[in-house]
């Protein structure tokens, strides 16, 4: 091979190393990305189960037959039941969603109408974007009377 060859080789494979970490760079990105959508999805997953239990309590909170009512509220409780294993994966993927997995898996423990509040507040949030966000709680006023100092002569 001759000198002018290799030259050229070796030029371009100095070039084409700011080209691939580029891509490389890219390529993590859109893996990162991916991470936070899956988990978002499996979020909304969960709050799909998360709906249609709510769907059934209401119902159940309407029904004349209290043998309806019971098999409403008890449908409830299973479509809750099956949204903590897809709230869990979520939460595993990214720990942004560990609070509805929370949330979701005190049904065994607090009523579920004590739970739709704080239930549809977590799965609103997995329709948001990342801009659109509630903003950080506001730091306290600053005061506005000055500290007393001691003054260096010790008169006051």
């Amino acid at each position: 091979m001759s000198p002018f060859k290799t030259r050229n080789l070796r030029t371009l494979g100095r070039r084409g190393r700011p080209i691939g970490s580029l891509v490389a760079i890219v390529a993590l990105g859109a893996v990162l990305s991916s991470c936070g959508n899956s988990a978002r999805s499996l979020a909304q997953q969960a709050c799909t189960h998360v709906q249609a239990s709510v769907n059934d309590l209401d119902r159940a909170g309407r029904a004349t037959d209290p043998s309806e009512a019971t098999h409403l509220r008890q449908q409830a409780y299973a479509e809750l039941l099956d949204a903590i294993p897809i709230a869990a994966q979520a939460a595993r993927v990214d720990g942004q969603w560990q609070s509805l997995l929370f949330t979701v898996s005190e049904v065994n423990r607090v009523p579920e109408a004590n739970l739709v509040p704080a239930l549809r507040a977590e799965c609103a949030a997995t329709r948001r974007t990342v801009f659109d966000q509630l903003p950080p709680p506001t730091s306290p006023a600053p005061s506005t009377s000055l500290p007393t100092t001691s003054s260096p002569t010790g008169n006051g």
